[in-house]
């Protein structure tokens, strides 16, 4: 089964400069063949396009996966089949984005799903805009899959629940990059990035909501008898939540650490900034949706022995401390962040 599900991650998340570097307008025109712009395809005929470019993808990576020191870390991804390298980031990175396009097109293709059209659209849409920021640093016109269609007759919970957090984390390392790019490209005066850093950002919490719903679109009692018991020990080795990973505490933590400078956003691209946040509030209320229709009032995996609050109240309370990074410390100036070299 791993072979069928693993993805690979950098372990250190590559910066723009990083990608840019490593990129040629061979490796660009091969890549982007997976992602037409002329007419819109079927996830299945979009998949095996994803399929042929990652089949021509000019990588071998052959340094071992690093074992994470962090038990709790180390338990999220062998639950999860992640795998995290150190070498060729950059490489890794653009791999991995065209991978969780397969792992969404894959799993819609197993399996019947109830979310909208345009929802699914929505995840697609953003792994493509990322590629296109990775590897062009330019968004082209999104076509979309013009018809979602399924082999399948019923619902694999744990096959969804496993793909549907892959693409999740592959999300959030684009988040990553996004933020690590906009807090650069403010300091530098660089306008042009920080609007489409803030766009992609926006693009990719958006898809992040739509993507806790697909990973929880199916039967509740899938969860109860199933996936909730195997990501309790002896099955795991550590009680798990999903949202317990390195990514999402690096996410989290570049956030808290550009407060100056979303502060400063408040002034030079008000529109955006609240977008921002409005995005970002959006991915809370999916995952409460997904929460309350497996847990209910029952306390969290990662709570269960720490708190007395259910997780909807969890998530609700992680929603008002990190929508604090969005609110207004004092008026902020246009030239609040300082400048330093450009970025390239």
């Amino acid at each position: 089964m791993r072979q069928e599900f693993e993805i690979l991650l950098p372990r250190k998340i590559p910066t723009l400069g990083d990608l840019s570097g490593w990129t040629t307008d061979q490796l660009r025109t091969q890549c982007l063949k997976a992602f037409p712009t002329h007419e819109p395809l079927s996830n299945i005929d979009a998949a095996e396009q994803t399929f042929l470019a990652l089949q021509n993808f000019p990588i071998e990576v052959d340094n071992e996966p690093v074992l994470e020191f962090d038990k709790e870390d180390s338990a999220h991804d062998a639950y999860f089949y992640v795998s995290r390298v150190e070498h060729d980031a950059p490489a890794v990175f653009v791999r991995m984005v065209l991978w969780a396009r397969m792992l969404l097109f894959h799993d819609i293709s197993e399996a019947p799903s109830s979310i909208e059209a345009e929802k699914l659209n929505c995840i697609d849409r953003s792994l493509s805009n990322l590629f296109d920021f990775c590897l062009s640093n330019e968004s082209k016109s999104y076509k979309g899959v013009t018809d979602w269609k399924s082999r399948g007759t019923s619902v694999l919970a744990l096959n969804r629940w496993v793909r549907g957090h892959q693409v999740f984390a592959a999300l959030t390392q684009g988040l990553v990059l996004c933020f690590q790019t906009l807090d650069r490209s403010m300091r530098s005066g660089n306008i042009d990035l920080t609007r489409k850093s803030l766009d992609l950002a926006v693009c990719l919490f958006e898809a992040s909501g739509a993507a806790f719903e697909l990973t929880g679109d199916f039967p509740p009692n899938d969860y109860n008898d199933h996936i909730r018991p195997s990501m309790m020990p002896p099955f795991s080795l550590e009680p798990l939540s999903g949202t317990m990973s390195a990514d999402h505490r690096r996410l989290v933590q570049i956030m808290r650490d550009m407060k100056p400078t979303l502060n400063a956003l408040r002034v030079r691209e008000s529109s955006r900034h609240d977008r921002l946040s409005a995005a970002l509030a959006a991915v809370y209320e999916s995952h409460k949706f997904v929460c309350s229709k497996f847990v209910g009032e029952k306390k969290s995996l990662i709570t269960s022995e720490s708190s007395e609050k259910a997780g909807v109240e969890l998530i609700d309370q992680f929603k008002k401390v990190r929508m604090k990074v969005f609110e207004p410390t004092s008026a902020p100036r246009r030239d609040s962040v300082s400048q330093e070299r450009p970025l390239k």
